[in-house]
């Protein structure tokens, strides 16, 4: 071989049915896939489709939930100096 590597008939013999029984086990799970699927959409026949755009977060539903968590702390802060004003 040009890449200087010695031909074994028995190591590309092994090599061919290894790689020909990956192929078959991945035509067979391909097979299950396939029937997983069809079942799956046999069972989601009557439910309404989500549009996609509902599945997918938004950068700016994101954005306001971190300023609530960011407003927060500080009403507590405040809360407690009324408190301590009142009891003053």
């Amino acid at each position: 071989l040009p890449n200087g590597v010695t031909y074994h008939p028995n190591t590309h013999q092994d090599r061919l049915s290894k790689l020909q029984e990956h192929l078959r086990m991945l035509s067979v799970l391909f097979r299950k896939l396939r029937l997983v699927y069809d079942k799956c959409s046999e069972n989601c026949a009557g439910m309404d489709p989500i549009p996609p755009e509902l599945l997918i977060p938004f950068v700016e539903e994101d954005a306001s939930k971190h300023e609530e968590r960011s407003a927060a702390p500080s009403r507590p802060n405040e809360e407690k100096r009324e408190i301590v004003e009142v009891n003053k």
